[in-house]
């Protein structure tokens, strides 16, 4: 079976039936190839769920059957995360009752949800953004990633790969050009919020947001104000826990992680 294809590195490709591209994440990634069907993607070095993941496989290459003791997960992708202590993972970007099937039969669990939601709709300009708040935002370049990834290391609970993650952010804005990056700073304080942004042909959608809730509110008014400048919306990724009994929706849009629980 043929995976549905996956966005290619095309910014102005929001009118495809996948509204996923998966070119971020590939760019945040130490190591991809072919796998399963899908694309695997592999970082040792930062736990990133969608970076260390095979998006999308094919139904009939994610578990391999033993008439003994039946269906359990491929042997090929067991052996490209398990040497790396990462738990093999599976991302869908979209869904059908043979994949879901299969996915459950080799042992994958639904752990996450990742959406896309809208942006307050509130017509905001920059001006107004300092007139609400004393969050000045400053759109930066890879330079400033280093303190980015210490608030989005500390915004996503991953403390200790602040360092890893920072280097990780710098080297995908020099690889992708049009990734956009923000700071939220009150007065000479450090940075108390940080936002990555990837634009559409339709939208500006955040990927990673992150910071207190005063320097987020003050993200979401700049990316509101500039897709609205830009006659686009504003999106934010956003990520929601899965029980792994979950009922999926084969027509979901959503990107959904599945965890290899050996």
């Amino acid at each position: 079976m043929t995976p549905a294809p996956l966005d290619a590195p095309d910014v102005n490709n929001d009118n495809n039936v996948n509204v996923w591209d998966i070119t971020f994440w590939q760019a945040l990634s130490d190591e991809q190839c072919d796998l399963a069907g899908g694309i695997a993607l592999r970082q040792p070095r930062a736990p990133l769920l969608l970076a260390n993941a095979v998006w999308q496989p094919a139904a009939d290459a994610v578990a391999d059957i033993d008439v003994e003791i039946g269906t359990y997960i491929s042997a090929e992708i067991r052996d490209f995360y398990t040497p790396h202590h990462i738990h093999a993972g599976v991302v869908t970007t979209w869904l059908e009752p043979p994949l879901i099937a299969t996915l459950r039969g080799a042992g994958f669990e639904p752990n996450m949800r990742f959406h896309l939601s809208p942006a307050p709709t509130e017509k905001a300009t920059p001006t107004d953004i300092t007139d609400i708040t004393d969050i000045q935002v400053e759109q930066v370049s890879w330079t400033e990633a280093g303190r980015m990834g210490g608030v989005l290391a500390m915004a996503y609970d991953y403390l200790t790969f602040d360092t890893a993650l920072g280097m990780l952010v710098s080297r995908t804005m020099q690889q992708l050009s049009h990734v956009q990056a923000y700071l939220a700073f009150a007065a000479e304080d450090a940075p108390s919020g940080a936002m990555v942004v990837i634009p559409r042909a339709h939208s500006l959608r955040a990927l990673f947001l992150g910071g207190k809730p005063d320097a987020k509110n003050a993200l979401i008014a700049r990316l509101t104000a500039e897709a609205t400048r830009q006659d686009k919306n504003a999106e934010v990724l956003d990520y929601t826990p899965l029980p792994h009994d979950v009922q999926l929706e084969p027509d979901s849009k959503d990107l959904i992680y599945w965890r290899h629980p050996d």
